[in-house]
């Protein structure tokens, strides 16, 4: 079972626009599974010929369960499983054209998971962007991630990552 509701807005340079789908499946063939899942997203922002700028929120909501079956040393056994998850994602995105060539702009994002699994990210990206003849742009940015895994802590880092990039916009 689906179901989805989509709704937009736009007036001139401003937009809005959010969505949310729920879906659950039952299978009842052998170990029975069932999961269920919810997803919202709102999204904001402006664009224009010298800004873009979008705010967005996401939340996600998993469950699954179900039994698997097995054969451990000749004899069956049952194991029973349990996923559950909400995630809640922010990001905020901005652009800012200096000249018909260059534009400078960055983005942050921060999710974070509480269930079964118990996890923060954050991602911070500034950068520069250069536009060359024929379509070609070209990018200078650094991208700083700090990521935590909350129950262990076996999978936790910070990165700091320089980054060069060339690509063609048409």
């Amino acid at each position: 079972h689906r179901a989805r509701f989509t709704a937009k807005y736009k007036a001139k340079q401003y937009y809005m626009n959010g969505s949310y789908v729920y879906q659950t499946t039952d299978n009842d063939i052998g170990d029975g599974w069932k999961t269920e899942r919810s997803q919202l997203n709102i999204r904001t922002g402006i664009a224009n010929k010298k800004v873009k700028f979008s705010l967005g929120y996401g939340l996600i909501y998993n469950k699954l369960e179900g039994d698997r079956n097995f054969v451990f040393y000749g004899s069956p056994a049952t194991w029973n499983i349990l996923y559950e998850g909400r995630s809640n994602l922010v990001d905020v995105w901005l652009r800012v054209f200096a000249s018909k060539k260059w534009a400078l702009g960055g983005y942050a994002n921060y999710y974070k998971n509480d269930g079964s699994w118990e996890i923060e990210r954050l991602v911070l990206k500034p950068f520069v962007e250069i536009k060359f003849n024929g379509g070609f742009i070209g990018q200078l940015a650094y991208r700083y991630i700090d990521f935590k895994e909350n129950l262990w802590g076996n999978e936790s880092y910070t990165a700091n990552i320089f980054e060069v990039s060339f690509g063609y916009k048409w």
